[in-house]
């Protein structure tokens, strides 16, 4: 435990050196689970080594438990309480790309991805692109962000967000049906 306070009070000592500048984030919808799978691009701007600890926060309340399934390619991760934590060793002037994967069950017919800990960053992202895919049996799909159908067969319907300057005040919320169903378990 002490070793990751350490390791906090470095990464928020060096946080201002890397930059969060974009992410590509792809979500599917299937019965009662939704998965992301992200790319997350930072960049140190310094001419020194730097050590962030990067905190990935997780959706967390009466429609949305722990995540059941999560990987990260290529990095340790701590589990936390509401997220993962992890520690980038980045070279001075590196760009990296973390690339993120989870499955999480919901309760309700709506699913979220935290975006608006993107201000904790103190910058918003260049470009934030949100590819939703859902089955097409799902009727009354609403996103709080604007979209853009851009696919839609007898299989699946596929929504895209593009944003420049994506500085949030709001977590992505994809919601269906009336959005407040509970979901039938057999």
């Amino acid at each position: 435990m002490s070793r990751l306070l350490i390791f906090f009070l470095i990464g928020a000592a060096v946080c201002g050196d890397v930059l969060f500048y974009k992410e590509i984030i792809n979500i599917s919808i299937q019965d009662s689970s939704g998965s992301v799978e992200g790319q997350l691009f930072f960049k140190n701007i310094s001419s020194q080594r730097r050590l962030p600890l990067i905190f990935f926060p997780f959706p967390l309340d009466e429609t949305h438990p722990y995540p059941h399934e999560i990987k990260v390619e290529g990095y340790n991760y701590q589990i936390c309480d509401s997220g993962i934590a992890l520690i980038i060793d980045f070279k001075p002037e590196e760009t990296k790309i973390l690339k993120i994967f989870y499955r999480q069950n919901f309760r309700e017919r709506s699913f979220t991805y935290i975006v608006k800990t993107v201000r904790d960053w103190k910058k918003p992202l260049d470009m934030a692109v949100f590819n939703i895919a859902l089955p097409a049996s799902l009727k009354n799909v609403k996103l709080n962000y604007k979209s853009t159908r851009i696919k839609k067969d007898s299989v699946n319907q596929v929504y895209k967000i593009s944003c420049r300057k994506f500085y949030p005040k709001a977590d992505l919320t994809i919601r269906w049906g009336d959005g407040r169903e509970a979901i039938d378990k057999e």
